[in-house]
């Protein structure tokens, strides 16, 4: 073979591998409007532990004490909710998708609530949900009041308190806090959407694993709390996030910051492209369950 034959085509190959590596590296955002269309929604039936049982809502916010660990239908209390997409927002670096979450019945009508006994009943929405999607990966914030049409920079900086998201609005956990269609995933690996918002919350991602039908895919993550020393009683369950890592060890690291694990989940998804999962299963730290949650009309898609 000729020698500058040879030159020309090794230059020609290297060419080609330094664009298609340059190509992979940048990452671009997907179309999200292929993802998600505003006015679009889906219900799913969330079950709860019932007053009295271990991971009630009403047993954290009555303070009445829980012990019972409930073990078959009639331990849990079945409710309904509409996850509405609400507006699309442009973003610096990326967009915001806006859901807005009510409570409903079993007709799908919006459920209300008495302030007293006069009054004929209001409707308001649960909370409303923030997906911002950068080229860094996919985060979700949260919030009980009305949607603002200016987006932040960091889209995070609207989560509520964690004390308010594990008691929940009106007796329901919030459903979203770590929930992104698995095609939006541009890191190289799952757990890189981990993040921390200042330090203080966050959600690590501890799984992502490839089904066979009728499943695509389940995702694994934890809800995680930065340990404060009025948490004393807390400390024996701690663990170490790794800032660089994005993971969760019981080795402190250079980077690390001291959590402990608020709740656990399981989403099971039925394809990739969906923007919501098919099942998702909430546990706290000693794996009792406090949210079982699935789709309930079958007719959506």
């Amino acid at each position: 073979m000729n020698s500058n034959y040879l030159k020309k085509l090794l230059f020609s190959i290297s060419f080609v591998l330094m664009f298609a590596s340059i190509g992979y590296c940048e990452k671009t955002i997907p179309n999200v409007n292929d993802f998600f269309r505003d006015g679009d929604y889906k219900d799913i039936e969330v079950l709860q532990p019932k007053l009295g049982f271990i991971g009630s809502v009403s047993s954290i916010i009555s303070g009445v004490p829980s012990g019972r660990i409930p073990s078959s239908d009639e331990d849990f209390l079945t409710q309904y909710v509409r996850i509405t997409i609400v507006k699309k927002i442009k973003m610096k670096d990326g967009i915001q998708i806006v859901f807005q979450i009510d409570e409903i019945d079993p007709n799908g009508v919006p459920v209300t609530y008495h302030r007293s006994r006069k009054d004929e009943g209001y409707h308001e929405p649960l909370y409303y949900a923030y997906l911002g999607i950068t080229s860094d990966g996919c985060k979700v914030a949260m919030t009980t009041k009305a949607f603002h049409d200016s987006p932040k920079d960091n889209p995070d900086e609207r989560h509520i308190n964690g004390t308010i998201a594990r008691c929940g609005r009106y007796g329901i956990r919030f459903p979203l806090s770590a929930t992104f269609p698995p095609a939006l995933n541009l890191q190289e690996n799952y757990r890189d959407n981990s993040w921390m918002h200042k330090e203080d919350h966050g959600i690590v991602y501890t799984g992502a694993t490839v089904l066979k039908e009728p499943y695509y895919m389940r995702v694994d993550a934890s809800l995680i709390q930065k340990v404060y020393p009025f948490m004393k009683a807390e400390q024996k369950d701690k663990r170490y996030y790794s800032n660089n890592d994005k993971t969760l060890s019981e080795a402190k690291t250079p980077d690390s910051t001291e959590v402990i694990v608020l709740e656990k989940e399981t989403q099971l998804w039925g394809r990739p492209d969906d923007w919501l999962w098919l099942e998702l299963e909430r546990t706290d730290n000693d794996g009792n369950i406090i949210m079982r949650c699935r789709r309930w009309n079958k007719k959506q898609p």
